[in-house]
């Protein structure tokens, strides 16, 4: 029988051995945020013990080292007319848009693209493709596994580009076309930390076993510090309990990119609450029914 003592887990990435092993991926990879934590024992309730287990996030220390363009949004293909050209790459890492603007025209210039060029509008903010040889049939898409539509701000999809306008630039008469949304530098607003072995009461769009969120609000190559001396207790589902899968989670629910082997820090509170008895409310009817029995049983 489980003693039903509330205690606390602290978990360090960096501190790899029987206790927490990395979680191999179906690619047969390793994650620097995906980790199989053991407990020095197993919590079980019985069927009858009208305790659940809970958990919470009481503290965090997590290494913003990620890259706002990564492998998870730096490739893209390109048709034009009949010519098709398939995982351009956006070299990773943190960049400026005037840096990103160059980094993408160089990726034509390698390909020998010389029909169009990118350019980034700084009013409406979103990237232009500008021919010099008139209209042109473009078609931009996400390479698979990939959304870096999201980044750049282009359609995905057989019919990516809005009709073009004409500008005249330097004296220079340019067929432009521009994206429909703005370019996006941000990879995620916010870091999820999950537990994948266990289901709770959360509820979350999308899916997932999310324990807490915290928003990113500290630059790259910094520390994302969390901390509550009074967290919320997420209620688990599960009576028997041997281990955490512990993940980081970005905005599209994926494991978060981190560069290098930077460790992060987790601190949570493991803790049992009871489950609350259901009140029934009585009726109208059924209080009326009572207090005419109470009176009769005041007569007798």
């Amino acid at each position: 029988m489980t003693s039903h003592t509330d205690f606390k887990i602290f978990i360090a990435s960096n501190f790899t051995g029987d206790s927490i092993q990395n979680v191999i991926q179906p690619d047969g990879s390793i994650s620097n945020v995906n980790y199989r934590f053991r407990l020095p024992r197993a919590i079980v309730l019985s069927n009858t013990d009208p305790h659940r287990i809970t958990l919470a996030v009481e503290s965090a220390s997590i290494p913003l080292s990620f890259y706002a363009i990564n492998s998870t949004n730096n490739k893209f293909n390109l048709k034009i007319g009949l010519t098709q050209y398939n995982n351009l790459t956006i070299s990773q890492g943190n960049y400026r848009i005037s840096q990103l603007i160059d980094r993408l025209n160089s990726i034509l210039t390698q390909q020998s693209i010389t029909s169009f060029t990118f350019s980034f509008d700084v009013i409406t903010s979103k990237i232009a493709v500008n021919s010099t040889v008139g209209e042109l049939d473009l078609v931009f898409e996400d390479s698979v596994g990939t959304n870096t539509s999201a980044v750049l701000g282009y359609t995905s999809s057989p019919d990516t580009l809005p009709p073009p306008i004409t500008v005249i630039i330097d004296d220079v008469t340019i067929t432009q076309y521009e994206y429909e949304d703005v370019v996006n530098l941000v990879y995620t607003s916010g870091v999820t930390i999950n537990i994948d072995n266990l289901s709770t009461d959360n509820v979350k769009t999308g899916g997932g076993r999310s324990l807490l969120r915290i928003p990113v609000t500290s630059p790259p190559n910094t520390i994302l510090q969390h901390h509550s001396n009074q967290p919320f207790e997420t209620v688990i589902t599960e009576r028997h309990l041997t281990e955490l899968v512990i993940s980081l989670r970005d905005d599209d629910n994926k494991l978060l990119k981190i560069n290098g082997n930077h460790p992060f820090f987790i601190v949570l509170r493991l803790g049992f609450q009871v489950t609350d008895s259901v009140v029934v409310k009585e009726s109208r009817l059924t209080t009326q029914r009572r207090l005419l029995l109470e009176e009769e049983n005041k007569g007798e």
